[in-house]
């Protein structure tokens, strides 16, 4: 199990990514071609899982792409 310094971390050691946002632009020579804003899951802050969730009454579901909490439902 991973410790972490965030005091609201809990016990149980589950993290998850919160994917960052960051403006991308394309470039040729000195030409910007393109400029988006784009989610970025490996800049985006690690997070614990509320302890609260973890209890067996949720079911959680991950983003594949991103690492980011996409849905939490009751059983």
């Amino acid at each position: 199990m991973v410790k972490s310094d965030n005091p609201n971390a809990g016990q149980s050691g589950v993290y998850y990514r919160i994917p960052g946002r960051a403006t991308v632009r394309l470039i040729n020579d000195m030409n910007v071609i393109a400029t988006a804003r784009i989610t970025v899951a490996q800049f985006g802050a690690v997070a614990p899982v509320p302890e609260d969730l973890l209890n067996g009454e949720y079911l959680i579901e991950f983003n594949s792409e991103t690492g980011a909490i996409q849905s939490i439902q009751n059983k």
